[in-house]
């Protein structure tokens, strides 16, 4: 299988000098996750615009150190064939050369000259902020542009060209079915199918393509209802602007084997997952896109414990600042019995289980507590007092305080 094993910056972004190892996944049965956390401004993003040169070439470019000695170095290494580099010098590049086969399969065939190639694997770059809007169809049209034209790129996005791609799916289906080709009509209808098959297992409700050819449009048909694209929920836009586009991409890309499409070998680069996802869809999405695509290598930046706990079997990467630079603090493999209180504490360094106000209110009545222990026992009324107040804000408190107070009584009856 293809894929990343390694990554060298310098003087990039908020990275000083740092290397990052992608180890590779042995669960044949599961795609690889690498996943980047950190809080905002550690590099998350940087990581996945590294990762993804030379395509995204002028975004890398933006976050080179402009330095009046040295160099800000990007290498990305691969398990075959030689690493991507780009070295530069007071903002300019000054060495650029990518990888044969990254240049060979996205580089070289980014027009209609595709059609003389056949792909061996795939490169997919989204971000979350994606979104996708219903669009005016003018009949079937086929699609004359390349399948990886823009495939790199985490912001663009064509709703035209996919809902475009679903009518004319659809429109051959009907076809097959009406000149009784069987088999023709039932690949056809696969091609969408793995669309909305996926999308219905991450939102967990049912989910469909509705194609009209008077007037010519298609909408969707959500828990039976259809609608147009542009009033559905900003994280379903989002998560069926990626998936739909990638799945139509990989329907249209020429390949040198009849392998399914699901067990294709790819990698995947999303940016900030879990925007716009309600925490439900947070812990579906990428439980879901692991089990499609065993074969793939996923790269996932994201500031969600849903997202991270979601999943076995993927490893985090997570970043922090120190002395004004980004470094890579921990990697580590993430388990299945870890619960979400747990990711909250360790890998996004959050202790409290509170809302901030209460957090500073019940630290007060830790603070009284202590002073009581140390004799001071005229503040057992103000704790009692404080405890009574605090525990109005739910039961979880209540239950809290009321075994703090049991405590304190018990500590002062021994004295």
């Amino acid at each position: 299988m293809f894929r990343i094993t390694k990554l060298i910056v310098k003087n990039y972004g908020p990275f000083k000098d740092s290397i990052f190892d992608f180890t590779e996944n042995n669960n044949t049965k599961l795609a690889e996750v690498q996943m980047i956390t950190g809080e905002n401004g550690t590099g998350k993003s940087s990581i996945l615009y590294a990762l993804t040169l030379p395509e995204n070439q002028q975004f890398a470019l933006q976050r080179c150190h402009d330095l009046k000695e040295g160099t800000s170095l990007i290498e990305v290494h691969y398990s075959k064939g030689q690493p991507t580099i780009m070295t530069c010098i007071k903002g300019r590049i000054k060495y650029n050369s990518s990888n044969e086969y990254v240049r060979k399969e996205f580089l070289q065939f980014r027009n209609e000259t595709y059609r003389h190639n056949q792909f061996e694997f795939g490169m997919f770059s989204y971000s979350s902020y994606r979104n996708i809007h219903s669009a005016r169809i003018q009949g079937t049209q086929e699609l004359n542009t390349s399948p990886v034209e823009g495939a790199m790129n985490f912001q663009e996005e064509d709703s035209r060209q996919l809902l475009q791609w679903v009518a004319n799916m659809k429109s051959r289906e009907a076809n097959a079915h009406y000149h009784d080709q069987i088999e023709k009509r039932d690949q056809t209808k696969a091609a969408t199918e793995r669309i909305e098959n996926a999308i219905k297992a991450i939102i967990e409700k049912p989910f469909e393509f509705v194609f009209n050819d008077d007037p010519f449009e298609v909408n969707v048909k959500v828990d039976d209802q259809i609608s147009s694209f542009d009033v559905l929920p900003d994280g379903l836009k989002s998560i069926l602007s990626w998936i739909g586009d990638m799945l139509m991409r990989l329907d249209r890309m020429p390949w040198k084997n009849n392998t399914q499409v699901g067990n294709r070998n790819l990698i995947l680069f999303l940016d900030e997952i879990d925007v716009h996802l309600h925490p439900k869809w947070q812990r579906q999405v990428l439980y879901i896109v692991q089990q499609l695509f065993p074969n793939a290598q996923i790269f996932v930046s994201t500031h969600s414990p849903f997202v991270v706990s979601s999943i076995g079997d993927a490893f985090i990467h997570e970043l922090k600042k120190v002395n004004g630079y980004s470094r890579l603090f921990e990697s580590e493999l993430t388990n299945l019995g870890n619960s979400y209180q747990r990711m909250i504490n360790e890998v996004f360094s959050i202790d409290s289980e509170f809302s901030p106000f209460l957090e500073k209110e019940i630290e007060k009545f830790y603070i009284i507590k202590s002073e009581i222990l140390s004799g001071d026992y005229s503040k057992i009324q103000k704790a009692n007092q404080l405890a009574v107040k605090l525990s109005k804000y739910s039961e979880e408190v209540h239950a809290l305080l009321s075994f703090e107070l049991k405590q304190l009584e018990k500590a002062i009856s021994n004295v």
